[in-house]
């Protein structure tokens, strides 16, 4: 059912294109003596066309699951570039004319450059590398839109170099004419001139891994950006690639633009922890609701920029320590706090701070990797408290769950503490000297503040649904009095 629906879809957008958007009928007048538009503009047919795709593509996105989606609009930009590269590299325009051809295949291969990122899997698709590897489609893409470009060098040239060249031979004289196995296709270089400065050779590459930094993250977060749903996995990769480049720019970014110690919101109140702060469900398409607004969330606080960057940051740090290496965690966490013009940055470290639930990102992420293993050993706490224990036996008991528990913390909490560890400042003093033992601590005793305020909570209710039982029935036996 879902294959014919795709299919019936395809072959209504396919028709709608042919017969009408792409469709003309008067040739566009090749043959005029006068040009199109005082040479001002391009034709109407690939500007409609390019609305129309547009168009198309956002209400694909907004109604459609995504990866019939993704093969909807697919076919109907290899479809509809199919018909554009027979139109344009078969037309005899006149001279008055040529540079209306000249302007439209240069639109064209502009606008399925922006168009294509959409229906690609990664940066490599995109600009064809591995090309064998990648689907037909894709394919096909790539061969028309190099037959377009190759259209435009010839008939875009000077007669006089077009002389030169053809003396060589063609094959011989350009090298945008081979075949190119492995390399990028050179209409992805013509339309994306800034991704491929000449000055480093990129051109040549044959691997992404052999492309500049700035170039690689470029393409990926082309795909991303135009993918119909979250790519979380694609999102990991750009985040963590070339040792977590673009994580430490904004890691170096957003730490100098947080809110001030004051403004920060304590944990228990975090988005991230506490979902009834948050008074705005997700809406996207196909959403279960299990999202929210973090946005919205930040819009009602006193510093909405502020707050949003302490959400990014918090979110980030915790997936460079889950998943990244030793050396991205240095080059973005460590580096940005070195770098950072926040004097006080270790402040939270201190042994006095550990009763502080308002945490800068950084530390509030860290935390979040050991909340989950901290259920039993506040049972145990709150049991041993309850049975009269003193406050020297309850550490004791904390200190020996720890230890009972030690191979149940995840090993990139060692490994941040290591890193901290080795920029703390001299001033600051951590619980045993030690800040693996002061996260330990500050996140137990968030817990146990999360624990007493559940609690008080329920005894809450609980007497007021005794009071609103007990409410009716007092009345009566007074009047009965």
């Amino acid at each position: 059912m879902t294959e014919a629906l795709a299919e019936r879809l395809l072959d209504l957008h396919c028709r709608l294109l042919t017969l009408y958007i792409i469709q003309d009928a008067d040739s566009l007048h090749w043959e005029s003596a006068h040009p199109f538009f005082e040479s001002e503009r391009g034709s109407y047919t690939i500007q409609m066309w390019w609305l129309y795709m547009q168009g198309t593509k956002q209400d694909l996105w907004n109604s459609v699951p995504p990866t019939m989606a993704q093969r909807v609009f697919a076919g109907m930009l290899n479809e509809t570039l199919t018909v554009l590269t027979v139109r344009y590299t078969q037309t005899v325009p006149s001279r008055a004319r040529s540079m209306l051809l000249l302007v439209d295949i240069s639109n064209v291969l502009l606008c399925v450059g922006e168009l294509l990122p959409a229906i690609c899997a990664n940066g490599e698709a995109f600009v064809g590398l591995n090309l064998p590897n990648q689907s037909k489609i894709i394919r096909d893409i790539h061969a028309k839109c190099q037959e377009l470009f190759c259209c435009l060098l010839l008939r875009g040239i000077s007669l006089g170099n077009l002389y030169k060249i053809t003396k060589k031979g063609v094959h011989g004289g350009i090298a945008m004419f081979n075949q190119r196995q492995g390399l990028i296709v050179p209409w992805t270089i013509f339309v994306m001139p800034r991704l491929f400065p000449a000055n480093q050779n990129a051109h040549w590459a044959a691997r992404c891994s052999e492309l500049p930094t700035s170039t690689a993250i470029s393409l990926e977060l082309k795909v991303l950006l135009a993918a119909p749903q979250a790519n979380w996995w694609l999102l990991l990769k750009v985040l963590l690639m070339r040792e977590a480049h673009l994580s430490s720019l904004i890691f170096h970014h957003l730490i100098r633009n947080l809110p001030s110690c004051d403004n920060f919101i304590p944990s228990s109140k975090q988005p991230s922890v506490s979902r009834d702060c948050l008074s705005k469900k997700c809406e996207g398409f196909l959403c279960g609701l299990e999202c929210n607004d973090i946005v919205q969330w930040a819009l009602e606080q006193n510093d909405p920029i502020g707050q949003s960057n302490y959400q990014v940051l918090m979110g980030l740090t915790y997936i460079v320590i889950m998943a990244g290496k030793t050396s991205d965690i240095n080059k973005t966490l460590i580096s940005a706090l070195e770098k950072s013009k926040m004097n006080d940055w270790a402040s939270c470290l201190d042994r006095r701070q550990v009763w502080n639930q308002k945490r800068p990102p950084w530390l509030e992420a860290i935390l979040h990797l050991i909340y989950p293993i901290l259920g039993p050993i506040v049972h145990m706490l709150v049991s041993a408290v309850q049975t009269t224990a003193s406050m020297y036996q309850a550490m004791s008991l904390s200190l020996s769950c720890f230890s009972e528990m030690w191979d149940c913390i995840p090993d990139c909490f060692y490994t941040v503490t290591n890193c901290l560890s080795e920029i703390l400042p001299a001033e600051i003093r951590p619980l045993g000297d030690s800040v693996l033992i002061q996260l330990l601590y500050i996140a137990l005793y968030s817990k146990l503040l999360e624990v007493a305020e559940t609690e008080a909570e329920v005894e809450a209710k609980a007497d007021r649904q005794h009071a609103s039982a007990g409410g009716p029935n007092a009345s009566s036996s007074s009047g009965a009095a």
